[in-house]
């Protein structure tokens, strides 16, 4: 048992080391090759992006509020929707180092990452606080993604959408390195997570309050989850 806490200690010491130094590679260079990227998150006039606005059901002129979890330094949500009040909130457990990170390299975004962890959004937010929670390529990172999934759909409002957007079975892909701990697949059309020692049909568990849609695509190497809150 201390053995497997200790390696468990040290995956965890490895992946926010490497986590840190590739988000310091991509500020520092203003994105690399991505540079299109870098100046969409960064800008604060960026729209909202279209596969986001379609499933949100909202009348115009609506404030629409959005959680984006693991959103990194930068959120990847567009910041401005026409005809909309759109306000962003981005979480990450590693919002201290980024904050660091860009000041480093005279950054200062327009919506600002604070700490926060998926597997305690009910403790931060509250119950059915946000029109959509997003989550993009991060679930597969925490330390429990059934919990961290179940609590992005209590903390969404009835009717509301929680989006993931994740490689498929990336801890394997990985050899589970670092922060790749656990995998994230479609099965039966059902969405699954899994690591070494344990499956959970994550679809079976929201059964009961939650709709979940599972979209494959890049010839299934990238997946989308829908899980939409049902109402009353």
């Amino acid at each position: 048992m201390f053995f497997a806490k200790l390696s468990k200690f040290f995956q965890k010491s490895n992946g926010i080391a490497e986590e840190v130094y590739f988000w310091r590679q991509w500020l520092v260079t203003r994105g690399g090759q991505s540079t299109e990227e870098f100046q969409f998150r960064y800008a604060a006039d960026s729209q909202l992006q279209g596969h986001i606005r379609e499933v949100l059901l909202m009348r115009a002129g609506a404030t629409v509020n959005i959680l984006d979890v693991g959103a990194g330094p930068l959120t990847y949500l567009g910041k401005d929707w026409q005809g909309y009040s759109l306000q962003i909130t981005a979480i990450d457990p590693l919002a201290e180092e980024y904050d660091k990170l860009l000041e480093q390299c005279q950054l200062t975004p327009s919506v600002r990452t604070q700490k926060g962890f998926a597997e305690q959004l009910v403790a931060q937010f509250g119950e059915n606080h946000f029109d959509l929670v997003h989550a993009r390529n991060c679930i597969d990172h925490s330390d429990d993604p059934c919990r961290a999934i179940q609590e992005m759909v209590a903390v969404v409002k009835p009717g509301g959408v929680v989006y993931m957007h994740h490689s498929v079975n990336e801890a394997k892909a990985q050899n589970f390195q670092g922060f790749h701990q656990w995998n994230l697949y479609c099965q039966d059309g059902a969405l699954y997570v899994g690591n070494r020692t344990q499956t959970i049909n994550v679809s079976q568990c929201l059964a009961s309050i939650a709709d979940v849609e599972t979209r494959l695509f890049d010839t299934g190497i990238w997946m989308i989850n829908l899980i939409r809150k049902r109402s009353g």
